[in-house]
């Protein structure tokens, strides 16, 4: 077993015995606070006038899913089949087959809870927010829609076609 001595620490940062390591250049206080100020006020003045700074689960979705497979779905327009529709909706159902009783399970035994300032009690479906089901599904086409970018990209094997 070996045991950290500030000897052994810096040996494993790469420095000689008796040098110090550099001290990290940090901002002053102020302007780091200014700099998640600035953010803070272009985050709230994108959301909304109303935007409290409580991000609600909805409001994540929209956020973090809605908007890149909206462009995700715009970038694909041209390639877009019947085929990556379809891939995509049984992605989706076997997302929800697979995640929604566990889930349920896990929420109705407290294994884990939502807070009900960003879930509220009247969004739930069974044990869970409505917002949850939608992330099963949200999260099934961002994969798909990503998939079929990232596929665009490779080189067609011999014989296949592509998406």
């Amino acid at each position: 077993m070996m045991v950290a001595t500030p000897d052994t620490l810096r040996l494993h940062m790469g420095l000689s015995e008796g040098s110090k390591p550099r001290a990290k250049k940090s901002r002053p206080a102020s302007a780091q606070a200014d700099r998640h100020g600035f953010f803070l006020a272009w985050f709230q003045k994108w959301l909304g006038a109303g935007y409290n700074g409580d991000m609600t689960y909805a409001r994540f979705l929209g956020v973090f899913l809605v908007i890149p497979i909206l462009l995700l779905a715009l970038a694909l327009r041209r390639v877009w089949s019947r085929r990556l529709a379809l891939s995509c909706a049984v992605v989706c159902a076997l997302a929800f087959a697979y995640t929604s009783p566990w889930d349920n399970h896990a929420a109705r035994t407290k294994l884990w809870t939502f807070d009900p300032r960003f879930a509220p009690p009247s969004h739930f479906i069974l044990y869970l927010p409505w917002e949850e089901y939608a992330f099963y599904f949200a999260q099934g086409i961002l994969m798909c829609l990503l998939v079929a970018a990232l596929a665009r990209r490779l080189p067609p094997a011999t014989g296949e076609r592509r998406l």
